[in-house]
């Protein structure tokens, strides 16, 4: 009888000790994939601060050609007015002279108007690789809250054994 407790007691003994490695087996598993987990997310934020200032600076670019077309267009009505104060006969030097700073400007403008059409089509092709950027952010915060979403919180008190259970 005696050697049949003291022979349970071990088993008993060798169970909480199986159990006991099993809990900081898992345990360090969980701070394992916990690790991992922080570690996908700083990089999803990386990448997350990355794009944003790529979305910054597309932005700054944008609103720099569309202030770049309004100093032309303000430039030739200045120009035109001043073609229609110089319709006097007595002065055709200067008539002339008016008329070529016109065309110089007009052929000024016409470049200037070309070469802001193919800014305004690289504007487009920015916003659209612009919009590219922030649908992958809006997916990389999606990605970032199911992550968040994933990491179990556990404590001690999860693991711990149904003492009662052991109890004779």
């Amino acid at each position: 009888m005696k050697t049949q407790l003291t022979n349970s007691a071990k088993i008993q003994t060798n169970k909480t000790e199986k159990l006991k490695q099993k809990l900081l087996n898992s345990m360090a598993k969980v701070d394992k994939i916990q690790l991992q987990l922080k570690r996908r997310l700083k990089k999803i934020c990386e990448e997350r601060s990355e794009m944003k200032h790529k979305l910054d600076q597309m932005k700054a670019i944008v609103d720099g050609f569309e202030g770049e077309l309004q100093e032309t267009e303000v430039e030739m009505s200045s120009l035109k007015t001043d073609l229609t104060f110089s319709n006097i006969p007595d002065e055709s030097s200067e008539n002339s002279e008016l008329m070529e700073r016109f065309y110089n400007a007009q052929k000024a403008f016409e470049d200037r108007k070309a070469s802001c059409l193919q800014k305004k089509a690289i504007k487009e092709q920015q916003m659209s690789e612009l919009k590219a950027v922030e649908m992958k952010i809006r997916e990389l915060q999606k990605r970032k809250t199911d992550t968040v979403k994933v990491i179990p919180q556990r404590n001690q008190s999860d693991f711990t054994l149904n003492q009662s259970a052991w109890d004779f």
